[in-house]
């Protein structure tokens, strides 16, 4: 029996980038940060070269967890101190939704609100072309859905639910805010990786008898993936 146990759980965290050596600005916006994001682990990129430490203290200093920063300008300070570098994004085509999110008023019962403060609902995002290799789609919020295929390399990531009207070959990240009732739906199921909530599944851990099958992907009251068959 191996003495290492490997779990599909994906710690959730919050990646930055920085765009200024201002330390008094950097202080002011992580400041901000950190209200809404209190014990955050954090991985730090950065468009230019400047002090790694004393950007550390301060993610210290607002209670937020910094765990490694990205290959680029502040690598060689991460490794003299030997903090953690991760290697640098694939080259990833980040693609626009052919249609924005649906927004609408929020009308469920008992709900008020002001004429000059409307209450919106972020709504679902629409795309109708085939996520080719290499392309990503980001929704923070609302539901995902694709009405063509995706193919292997291509990326979903979206806050809420993820529906695929088509062959899912890529990776599907749903609830990537950490939203536990997220789910995942698709036509056919060939997917690489899926995830919700920061709970994954490989390729080679997906159950055999749901590949190429449309499938209903959620997060058990366990934490674990169950995978259903979606019956026409």
């Amino acid at each position: 029996m191996s003495d290492i146990r490997l779990n599909g759980k994906m710690v959730s965290f919050t990646r930055i980038t920085l765009q200024t050596d201002s330390l008094p600005r950097l202080e002011r916006e992580i400041s901000t940060l950190a209200k809404k994001l209190t014990g955050m682990p954090v991985i730090i990129d950065s468009t230019l070269a400047l002090p790694l430490e004393p950007v550390l203290n301060l993610l210290r200093e607002h209670n937020l967890q910094p765990l490694a920063v990205v290959e680029g300008f502040l690598a060689d300070q991460a490794r003299a101190i030997q903090f953690p570098v991760l290697p640098a994004d694939p080259n990833m085509q980040r693609v626009a939704p052919t249609e924005p999110p649906t927004v609408a008023e929020n009308t469920a019962f008992g709900a008020k609100k002001k004429k000059t403060e409307p209450v919106t609902i972020v709504g679902d995002t629409l795309h109708k072309e085939t996520l080719r290799t290499g392309q990503r789609i980001v929704v923070e919020e609302g539901n995902l859905i694709l009405m063509a295929d995706m193919n292997s390399g291509a990326e979903l990531i979206s806050g809420g639910s993820i529906h695929v009207y088509g062959t899912a070959r890529g990776r599907l990240m749903a609830g990537a805010g950490g939203a536990l009732n997220a789910h995942i739906f698709c036509q056919r199921l060939e997917a690489e990786l899926v995830s919700v909530s920061g709970t994954f599944c490989v390729a080679e851990d997906i159950p055999a008898d749901m590949i190429g099958q449309a499938v209903h992907i959620s997060l058990s009251n366990e934490g674990t993936l169950e995978f259903n068959k979606i019956n026409h």
